[in-house]
C-alpha cells in the first residue's frame, strides 16, 4: 500500500489552524482528449492553500476539492494522468464497454478509481481513496455520497490488515468515520475497536538546530523529518480520540464543529451568534473565541470604513 502522502496529511489537518488563505488564480488550459481529438477548456489554478480539512479528509482550501481534473466532454475518460499508447488503445475499447456506460454519469474521482481498477494501475487502497474523495464531490447529493461512502467504507474492510502501517490505519479511520455519517455508529465502533493505536502515541522529538539557513533568515533543523513523522502520528491518534466522540454522542454530521480547524469552527460560531442562535459549548474553546474576535475586529473594521462619507 503507498498513501504515504495521504497518511501525512494529517499534519495539516489536525495541526495547522488560523493560517491564512490566498485564493486560487484561476487558469484556463486548452486540452486535447487522447480519444477521439475533442478539444476543450479545463479551468485549472495556479496555486492554491489548504488549512486543514473534515473528518472524512475533504480539505478546506482556496481551491475545489478534490482538485478537479480535466475529463473529456464526449466520451467521459477522465485525464488523470498520462496514458502511454497501449494504454490509450486499451482505454478506447474500455470506454464502449456495458460497464463503463454504467459508471459514465458518476463523478469524475469515482470515474478515475474505475479507470484504476480496469487499467490495473493502482492497488485497491488508491483506488478506494479516490471513490471516499468521489464522496466530496456529492456533497449536494446525499443518495449518491451515501452510496459512495458505503462502498469505501466496505472496500477498505477487504484490505489485507496491515496493522504497522500508518496508510492502513489512517484508511480504517476514514472508514469509521464513513460508517459515522452513514449513521452506523456500531459498524464505527467496530473498526476502531480493530484497530490499534499505540504505535501513534509517540513523543515529538525536540530540535536539533545545526545552523542557520542560507538566507540567514532561519534555522536548520537537522530531524525535521522525524519530528513532522512524530507529529503526524499524534495527529492520527487525536484524529481516533475525537472521532470516538463523535460516535459516542451519535453525532453523523460532515462538519462537527470540534473537528475542523479553528477557523472554520470559529465561523460557525459567528453565523451562529449573528442569527440569534444559541452558541455550541466549543463556542468558548479559547482558540475558537480568539478567531472569532478577530473575525469581528475585520468586520468591524469594514463596516467602519463604509459608514465613512465619500
Amino acid at each position: 500500500m503507498r498513501l504515504t502522502l495521504f497518511a501525512a496529511t494529517m499534519v495539516v489537518i489536525l495541526l495547522g489552524q488560523a493560517i491564512p488563505s490566498n485564493a486560487g488564480i484561476p487558469v484556463p488550459v486548452e486540452m486535447t482528449c487522447p480519444i477521439g481529438g475533442k478539444k476543450f477548456t479545463f479551468i485549472d489554478t495556479m496555486s492554491s492553500s489548504r488549512w486543514g480539512s473534515r473528518p472524512d479528509g475533504k480539505p478546506y482550501g482556496s481551491w475545489e476539492f478534490p482538485m478537479p481534473v480535466p475529463a473529456c466532454p464526449d466520451n467521459g475518460l477522465v485525464m488523470y494522468r498520462q496514458f502511454s499508447e497501449a494504454e490509450i488503445k486499451q482505454l478506447k475499447a474500455l470506454l464502449k464497454t456495458p460497464n463503463f456506460q454504467k459508471v459514465r454519469n458518476e463523478t469524475t474521482y469515482y470515474r478515475i478509481a474505475w479507470f484504476m481498477r480496469a487499467l490495473h494501475d493502482k492497488d485497491d487502497a488508491t483506488a478506494l481513496w479516490m471513490v471516499n474523495q468521489a464522496s466530496w464531490q456529492a456533497d449536494g447529493d446525499p443518495e449518491i455520497k451515501a452510496r459512495y461512502q458505503r462502498e469505501f467504507a466496505e472496500g477498505i474492510a477487504t484490505l489485507p490488515k496491515e496493522p504497522e502501517s500508518l496508510d492502513w490505519i489512517a484508511l480504517q479511520g476514514r472508514a469509521a468515520n464513513a460508517w459515522r455519517e452513514l449513521g452506523d455508529f456500531e459498524r464505527a465502533k467496530q473498526v476502531i475497536a480493530s484497530v490499534s493505536t499505540e504505535m501513534l502515541d509517540v513523543p515529538i522529538p525536540a530540535e536539533v538546530v545545526s545552523g542557520t539557513t542560507p538566507s540567514g533568515l532561519g534555522k536548520t533543523i537537522t530531524n525535521y523529518e522525524q519530528i513532522m513523522i512524530a507529529k503526524n502520528k499524534r495527529g492520527w491518534l487525536s484524529y481516533f480520540a475525537d472521532l470516538k466522540k463523535l460516535i459516542e454522542r451519535k453525532d453523523k454530521s460532515s462538519e462537527p464543529i470540534d473537528m475542523i480547524p479553528i477557523r472554520e469552527a470559529a465561523r460557525k460560531c459567528m453565523d451562529m451568534k449573528e442569527a440569534g442562535s444559541q452558541l455550541n459549548p466549543y463556542c468558548a474553546n479559547d482558540a475558537v473565541k480568539q478567531q472569532m474576535d478577530a473575525f469581528q475586529r475585520v468586520q468591524d473594521a469594514i463596516a467602519a470604513e463604509r459608514a465613512k462619507p465619500h
